[in-house]
């Protein structure tokens, strides 16, 4: 709310577009579709302000009137995909910035920490940590680590102070992009069935998760990651991560998460059992169960042998008009300026920088202990 009336926003381009369907992160779950499909046409809307910028025109109708352009326009189709894609890279390192070393330097330090780790490990001997220099005894891994620093000269890895002021416009905006093509890709992967890009992902958004404090969906993404890479075995997992989505419809890039299509089967279970009423029994909810595969069939022939037209279920469409508005919105605002910030996203963070290192590690480090657990476990089962 306090964004509204700066310019570039997203609430304030909410507002100009008249988008009413959009209303915040409250309704997102419950007009999922609306609110995606906002955020991504406002990301079409920056990388065209974006593309506008560096090919210095002012419309979106307007022609570039470079060399490079005016070559690639007349020549072969290899040669206009080149030119496209060398303004994509430019695109990704001017505006989406992804060269930015925050999660190479985050993944050395979680390293190096999980190294010194180890080390104190070696010297634990029951409840109790015995320095392998001078064999003294100490109750805690904080009595020893103080030890070894303070006597033995020991120098412990000690995590980058990260400056937590306000971001800039522009690292707003490097922000937003960057979060929306990773659900970009992410929503694409799915439907298209890709696991190699879906656990690829998994790992970005648990770190995603953790700067934002969703316990739940990080919990859940770590050990769907830990499942695939150590818990089950190579066929198990190979399994898990070429079958993390299910096609109900037929046809290229309609697919949809399994836990989406146990929703709607519970749902479709729920709504028969309540048209029973009065007449509900053990029997009657088991049958209604085992007989929903088997109408959805008889549904699904009987729409093909009369040729019945279905309400459609596809996303709604890009509304071309609305991302022209937004493009011309754009042009001009803090945005695409140097070192502007907007005070209605001054407590704005950014969710792939400044990572409490310490705090991350030691998460990490009690999920590891569990999965290790589970794995003796596993492996004492068989």
């Amino acid at each position: 709310m306090d964004s509204q009336r700066d310019k570039g926003s997203m609430h304030q381009l909410r507002n100009k577009v008249n988008r009413r369907d959009v209303s915040g992160k409250d309704a997102c779950i419950k007009s999922f579709r609306s609110h995606y499909q906002f955020v991504m046409d406002v990301l079409d809307a920056y990388v065209i302000t974006a593309a506008m910028n560096l090919l210095e025109i002012e419309g979106v109708n307007d022609i570039p009137s470079g060399e490079a352009f005016a070559e690639a326009h007349n020549g072969d189709l290899d040669l206009k995909r080149s030119y496209i894609e060398k303004l994509a890279r430019t695109i990704l390192e001017k505006h989406v910035n992804l060269q930015d070393g925050d999660i190479i330097s985050f993944n050395d330090e979680v390293t190096e920490g999980e190294q010194e780790d180890t080390v104190i490990q070696t010297m634990k001997h029951g409840n109790t940590f015995s320095c392998v220099y001078c064999h003294k005894q100490y109750k805690s891994e904080g009595w020893l680590r103080r030890h070894l620093s303070s006597v033995h000269g020991y120098d412990f890895h000690q995590p980058i102070q990260h400056d937590q002021g306000s971001l800039s416009a522009q690292e707003v905006k490097e922000a937003f992009m960057q979060t929306a093509l990773l659900l970009l890709d992410d929503n694409d992967a799915m439907s298209m069935g890709d696991g190699e890009r879906i656990f690829r992902n998994a790992k970005f958004e648990v770190l995603l998760h953790a700067k934002t404090s969703h316990r739940k969906y990080r919990l859940w993404l770590w050990r769907m990651l830990a499942y695939e890479t150590a818990l089950l075995s190579a066929r198990q997992s190979y399994e898990y991560k070429w079958n993390s989505v299910v096609n109900i419809n037929g046809g290229i890039g309609n697919n949809i998460p399994c836990d989406n299509m146990l929703e709607i089967y519970v749902h479709k279970v729920k709504d028969k059992i309540r048209a029973q009423g009065a007449n509900l029994t053990y029997q009657s909810v088991r049958m209604a169960v085992l007989s929903m595969p088997s109408l959805d069939a008889m549904k699904q022939n009987l729409t093909n042998e009369t040729e019945s037209r279905i309400k459609s279920r596809k996303k709604p469409k890009t509304r071309a008009s609305d991302i022209k508005v937004m493009t011309q919105q754009l042009q001009g605002s803090a945005f695409f300026c140097q070192n502007k910030n907007i005070v209605g996203l001054q407590r704005v963070q950014h969710p792939f920088q400044n990572f409490d290192v310490t705090k991350v590690k030691g998460w990490l480090v009690k999920q590891k202990g569990r999965a290790f657990l589970t794995l003796v476990y596993r492996i004492y089962q068989c």
